[in-house]
């Protein structure tokens, strides 16, 4: 799911250089969505490193 995150967010960095290229009104809004993608991406990962952690505890406690 974070790979798809982050392949979501390259699409929307891109789609907001062409929106302010072009001084398109709809900037705002995905500017909008790239910064909740960007909230999204990071979560992702916070929790993958979460589990990567509790993974590395099981395996040292045994």
């Amino acid at each position: 799911m974070l790979r798809d995150a982050r392949s979501v967010q390259r699409r929307l960095d891109i789609l907001l250089a062409t929106a302010a290229a072009s001084d398109d009104p709809s900037l705002a809004r995905v500017a909008e969505a790239r910064a909740a993608v960007e909230r999204l991406v990071l979560e992702l990962t916070f929790r993958q490193h979460g589990d990567r952690r509790g993974q590395r505890r099981g395996r040292s406690i045994r």
